[in-house]
């Protein structure tokens, strides 16, 4: 049995489309399908009337009149076919339309959903009249209307006056409460209700453009940044294996782009000095896991030689490698500074030889070595008396045509140093014979005493000599000089133009010392021998008190005070300068307590030796001594010297930084004497520079040692350094200093150093 067509209840949705039926309703292809019918049912009609008509007259013939019933039969027939036929047209017609009625409605649903649901602002506008006649609620919510308020707005409104019409592409548009968004509009031309409108999608840009905005002017700013500073940037992607991006100073430092680079990433490293070729290649072998710092030379393609620091970073990503990026700087003019620095503190500007402290090191090597040798002293005769009449140039002139005589004589052998005025320094080697040394002195006096031809005159000198061996007249640097120096005075009294060998003075009979020094120092220490004079620090400007520096000073009964120079290095061997320090800070922080309350609040610096430094709790422990005595970390200075630093550069580095960044103050003493290294002031956290008195001692004699100051000074403020001079003794010392900028002086022009109970008084002298 056939089923009956369904007819599911569905409800009619008020959908806003013209209800009356017109010709533009059905399209042409609708009228083809009657006509169609039409013409099947006159064709069937007629072939059924005719071909029956036929067959009945013909049965009707041959059967008879009885048969006269066939045409009614026959007409009953055409009626029950074209009645079931026209049933079965009917019903298939129905079930169509219905089936189409369906589809329509289930389209207008889907549409009216995807319209009214979708979660993008959509509406529809008449540009004809300039009216909306649709929004949804995303369109609603988004502009903050209601849906009345929302179909009254035109363009121009939404807009405030920036647009007359909807187009594609971003506008600006205004939330009701008038706050400004970017909208990215796609407009879409429709039929709506016999018009033509238009479909307009809204996306808001506003978050997405503001954001480009902020990274374009991120980058503009990056870039702006990146070209003006000097140091080149690379980031090398470890995935991909090439650079990624290099700075305009890099190509311009390496005169290479980034394509050659990602071509070949070791182009760069044919112009590297081949001496550090090596260490670069090495250093370049594994992607670094920490930051590394690497220096090397590196010629330019006009051959220039520059010198280049290169630093990595490596960047992690879930624990996993995978970029590196670096700082490539041009320490050329770093190095230079550096090196003539190197050479002022080192060697002698007049003559092009080595200094005192070049000679002083030089010694050190010696004697820490096996071979005996020869240290000579030589000293101009009256010198002074061709300067004072024939003039300084002059002098000059003959200083550095003793040098080159010097020179030859000693035939590239030992060392051949300036150390001072008219004072000249030979380190030759071990003779078999004392007589040989002693002729060899003779013979190079006798060949000083020839006739120097200068500029403007010709002129006869002598020279004395004195001569002190090592190991016999003693085992260090000091101890041979101050030998030196005596023989060669000893020359002088002799009636000059003569050579003198050092002689030992006579013992004493009652020698200090029958019980060792380190005894006597750990019976001091049970005993609290120790005590603190505090030595003014001074503003050379204003003169004005501005610190202290606290030295530790002990009387050794029976014999009076032992020099700091004595002591100080038998507390250090044997790590008694560990508790000895502590208590050092401990009577320093107690002092500036009875400071303050006598009104003073200048900062007391106080000297840190290496042996301290291995500990790695001192920060901590000096922090817990300023928080004991209710100190403010800026009252307490530390100074350590050059060589302190360097045994555990790493450590001390960590340490200080930790005091440094508690707000104490780093100071470097007896600058110059040591390392003298600009890597070291870049490396620690330093503040201030204390020049070594011997640089100031002979500063207004020595033209060489002024420079050597006034370099330091300008170094030191160019690293925004404080400077202070230590040992100044005359007003013509601290006048010249004054001359060069320098910040602050120590010494005896200005004030002694002098126990708590005398400082108190001198202070209330100055009140």
């Amino acid at each position: 049995m056939e089923k009956p067509v369904l007819s599911p209840d569905r409800t009619t949705l008020p959908l806003r489309r013209d209800g009356h039926a017109g010709r533009h309703h059905f399209p042409s292809s609708f009228w083809n399908m009657p006509a169609r019918l039409l013409f099947f049912y006159f064709f069937i009609a007629f072939t059924w009337i005719l071909g029956s008509d036929i067959l009945a007259n013909k049965l009707i013939a041959y059967y008879g009149p009885g048969l006269g019933w066939l045409h009614t039969a026959k007409g009953i027939g055409f009626v029950l076919v074209t009645g079931l036929a026209l049933f079965g047209l009917t019903r298939y017609l129905v079930n169509q339309a219905w089936r189409a009625h369906l589809h329509l409605h289930d389209s207008e649903l889907a549409f009216r959903s995807a319209f009214t649901d979708n979660p993008t602002a959509m509406w529809v506008y008449d540009p004809g009249v300039g009216r909306m006649l649709e929004a949804n609620q995303a369109a609603c919510q988004h502009y903050g209307y209601s849906l009345h308020e929302f179909l009254a707005l035109t363009p121009h409104r939404l807009s405030r006056g920036m647009a007359l019409r909807f187009q594609n592409g971003l506008q600006h548009h205004h939330h009701r409460q008038g706050a400004l968004m970017i909208m990215e509009l796609t407009v879409y031309a429709m039929r709506y209700q016999e018009t033509q409108a238009q479909l307009v999608l809204a996306r808001d840009m506003t978050d997405k453009i503001q954001a480009e905005r902020a990274l374009a002017q991120s980058e503009a700013r990056f870039t702006e940044l990146v070209s003006k500073v000097p140091e080149g940037f690379w980031v090398f992607d470890l995935e991909q294996g090439s650079h990624q991006y290099i700075s305009p100073a890099f190509e311009r430092m390496l005169e290479i782009n980034l394509h050659q680079l990602k071509q070949d990433a070791s182009l760069p490293l044919c112009r590297i000095h081949p001496e550090d070729l090596p260490e670069v290649e090495q250093a370049l072998a594994e992607p670094p896991t920490t930051a590394t710092e690497l220096e090397y030379r590196w010629f330019t393609k006009a051959g220039e030689l520059r010198w280049l620091q290169h630093r990595a970073y490596p960047v992690f990503e879930r624990d996993a490698l995978v970029r590196v990026v670096g700082v490539l700087s041009d320490i050329t003019h770093e190095k230079q500074q550096q090196q003539r620095l190197f050479e002022l503190a080192n060697f002698d500007r007049l003559t092009g030889l080595a200094n005192r402290i070049n000679c002083h090191s030089y010694l050190a090597s010696a004697c820490a070595g096996e071979g005996p040798f020869y240290l000579l002293l030589l000293g101009l005769d009256r010198f002074k008396q061709i300067n004072d009449n024939l003039g300084h140039d002059t002098g000059d002139e003959l200083l550095r045509a003793v040098a080159r005589r010097l020179e030859a004589l000693r035939d590239g052998q030992g060392l051949l140093a300036r150390l001072s005025g008219d004072e000249f320094a030979l380190l030759i080697p071990h003779r078999d014979q004392g007589a040989d040394i002693r002729d060899w002195a003779y013979q190079l006096s006798r060949d000083l005493a020839l006739p120097f031809a200068l500029s403007h005159h010709t002129l006869f000198i002598t020279a004395s000599l004195g001569i002190a061996r090592f190991p016999e007249d003693g085992r260090d640097p000091d101890t041979l000089l101050r030998h030196g120096d005596h023989a060669l005075a000893q020359a002088k009294r002799q009636g000059r133009n003569s050579v003198c060998f050092y002689q030992h003075p006579p013992q004493s009979p009652f020698p200090i010392g029958k019980v060792s020094l380190e005894n006597a120092l750990r019976l001091a220490w049970e005993n609290k021998e120790f005590e603190l004079h505090y030595q003014p620090k001074m503003c050379i400007d204003t003169g004005r008190l501005v610190g202290f520096e606290a030295l530790l000073r002990w009387q050794l009964h029976g014999t009076g005070p032992v020099s700091p120079t004595v002591f100080i290095p038998i507390l250090e061997d044997t790590g008694m300068i560990i508790p000895v320090g502590y208590w050092l800070i401990e009577q320093a922080c107690t002092d500036l307590r009875q400071l303050a309350g006598l009104g003073v609040d200048k900062p007391v610096a106080v000297n840190i030796a290496a042996r301290q430094l291995t500990q790695d709790d001192f920060a901590e422990q000096v922090l817990a001594r300023l928080r004991q005595h209710r100190l403010p970390p800026q009252r307490l200075a530390l100074e350590l010297t050059e060589s302190s630093l360097m045994q555990e550069p790493t450590r001390a580095a960590g340490i200080l930084g930790r005091l440094r960044q508690a707000q104490l103050s780093i100071a470097i003493d007896d600058f110059g004497t040591g390392y003298s290294s600009l890597s070291y002031l870049k490396r620690f956290p330093v503040d201030t520079l204390k020049i070594d008195r011997s640089f100031i001692t002979e500063m207004e004699q020595d033209a060489d040692d002024r420079s050597i100051v006034d370099a330091i000074i300008r170094m030191a403020h160019g690293l925004s350094m404080t400077v202070v001079a230590e040992g100044v003794e005359t007003p013509e010392q601290a006048a010249l200093l004054r001359q060069l900028n320098c910040d602050q002086i120590q010494g005896y022009w200005y004030a002694r150093p002098m126990p708590m109970a005398q400082l108190t008084t001198w202070l209330a002298e100055r009140q």
